[in-house]
């Protein structure tokens, strides 16, 4: 299974005839994954009930195997096809489909096993973007798809991310430009009497508790030890190879500590990067990001939607150390302040 392919990207529009979308198909049915674009970030995708080409999105991202797959679907029959729906997965369907929440629900025969990573539910969800959505009908099956990228490094939100992490070892990425949201789906456990998100996103816990009023965060359910029921709970994830420090807490002890840290990194002559999200610090690195507002909501959102791009063009001019202002955890903050925490060596959190 060490394929070595001549990796094409190709721009394409959203209709499901178009020509490489019929490409991308003619590799599907071969067990072959091919990289595509989703609202979220890319994904890695092949056939759900194909073990052998399951087996090759593991081998491809370096991907543990207990580390269990999302199958993203085109329509609710396609959903019926590999998990058990009950009341409260379709009313959330109806709300939030197509869109980025993956709902964990019993499975059901015949999925590939290494899908579900041995678990007895499988995470479902309905992409909300025309080329996912025109693949998957074009190709008839659902499509398990995690992360188009190297396992642990940050999640791709275009097609250059993909190409940076996978050429040669998929024949196809296709291009739809950079990603709306920049982060991951929501995934929320219906598989047990208590619902639960094991993994925040764009469909916050807010959003969420209003239809499920026991709703619970659930990321300390898990012991190291444990199967992960969710991409993104047991592995550290989204890192670049510069060491992340993360700060959060009073505006003047963030600023101040960021301040010390860059100094002694400049003395030694590290190349640095800083990210500004929450407060206005006056910090200079060789990489400067800010996407500060006084707005919260539209600072969150556009940090959603670049972190991970500022990960990867920090690599890409060699930064030694990125310091990264946190954010507020509420709303989309909570799955903002997840990936940061994930991604980061050294974490300078004052509550």
């Amino acid at each position: 299974m060490n394929e070595k392919f001549s990796t094409k990207i190709v721009k394409v529009n959203s209709t499901k005839n178009h020509q490489y979308i019929k490409a991308a198909v003619e590799f599907l049915k071969q067990g072959i994954p091919i990289a595509f674009p989703t609202e979220t970030v890319y994904g890695l995708g092949a056939s759900a009930f194909d073990q052998a080409a399951i087996e090759r999105i593991f081998k491809i991202k370096g991907r543990p195997q207990d580390n269990p797959l999302i199958v993203h679907v085109a329509n609710q029959e396609m959903v019926s096809i590999v998990a058990q729906i009950n009341p409260q997965a379709e009313k959330l369907m109806e709300v939030f489909w197509p869109g980025p929440l993956t709902l964990i629900l019993p499975k059901k025969e015949g999925l590939a096993p290494s899908v579900s990573a041995g678990l007895d539910s499988v995470g479902v969800r309905m992409p909300n973007h025309p080329i996912a959505l025109n693949l998957i009908e074009a190709f008839g099956q659902a499509l398990a798809a995690p992360s188009a990228n190297i396992s642990g490094k940050p999640s791709p939100t275009q097609a250059q991310h993909v190409w940076a992490d996978l050429q040669g070892k998929v024949p196809l990425i296709l291009d739809g430009g950079a990603t709306e949201q920049g982060v991951e789906s929501t995934v929320l456990d219906l598989s047990k009497d208590q619902p639960a998100i094991l993994r925040p996103g764009v469909i916050t816990f807010e959003m969420l508790s209003s239809y499920l009023p026991d709703l619970e965060e659930a990321e300390a359910r898990l012991r190291d030890e444990e199967a992960p029921l969710s991409p993104g709970m047991k592995y550290r994830h989204y890192a670049p190879q510069a060491q992340i420090n993360l700060y959060w807490g009073e505006e003047n002890q963030v600023c101040s500590l960021m301040a010390q840290h860059l100094d002694q990194a400049q003395a030694q002559d590290k190349k640095t990067a800083v990210i500004i999200t929450s407060f206005p610090c006056q910090l200079e690195g060789d990489l400067n990001f800010n996407v500060y507002s006084a707005n919260t909501d539209q600072m969150l959102a556009a940090t959603a939607k670049h972190l991970f791009e500022y990960f990867r063009l920090a690599d890409n001019l060699g930064i030694d150390l990125i310091l990264l202002q946190g954010v507020i955890e509420k709303d989309l903050g909570r799955a903002l302040m997840n990936r940061m925490r994930k991604a980061a060596k050294e974490r300078y959190i004052f509550e």
